[in-house]
């Protein structure tokens, strides 16, 4: 599988896949936001794959299972939470995300939301998926947004949604194994 920018054979035109975990609809809302950007500076043309994924459906093994095989092909990985649910279950989780993903591109972007403290839980936080990033070969990215940042005009009732669905779907799929 490819994990850098990938082109469409019959346009050429850039595809970015990207995985998004987010903790509530406002941190998607967040992560979409910054997809969105990426998309626009790759010009005219360029398609954004996004596959949302809540912090929360990832607790259930299978489910995280099946984002791990995603997240395989994926370009970027962004994870969009505030602090307090960046717990260590919850990192361990991230890092299964990319775990697999040794000397290959891409990279790991976590947007924090929370006030703009540092904190030694903070350190924490991005000194062990950092080190995630460096042992997957990704490049790493973090940024500490506060509450007043993460307004804009970007619906993300439809990432919301999409999320609800592949988590009904692989309920489905993990109910007739």
């Amino acid at each position: 599988m490819k994990t850098e920018l990938e082109t469409q054979s019959a346009a050429n035109a850039p595809v970015l896949k990207v995985v998004l975990a987010y903790d509530e609809v406002s941190s998607g809302k967040l992560g979409k936001e910054l997809c969105d950007r990426l998309v626009r500076h790759l010009g005219p043309g360029s398609e954004l794959q996004l596959v949302p994924w809540s912090l929360s459906v990832l607790r259930v093994p299978e489910i995280l299972q099946a984002a791990v095989t995603v997240a395989s092909g994926a370009s970027l990985i962004i994870v969009a939470a505030g602090l307090a649910e960046l717990s260590v279950a919850a990192v361990c989780r991230i890092r299964r995300l990319i775990k697999h993903r040794r000397n290959s591109d891409g990279a790991l972007v976590v947007l924090i939301h929370g006030a703009p403290q540092a904190s030694l839980a903070l350190v924490h936080v991005c000194a062990l998926l950092q080190q995630a990033a460096r042992e997957a070969g990704m490049a790493f990215f973090w940024q500490m947004t506060e509450h007043s940042e993460r307004r804009s005009s970007y619906p993300l009732v439809a990432i919301h949604e999409r999320a609800t669905r592949h988590s009904a779907l692989l309920d489905s799929i993990v109910q007739r194994t």
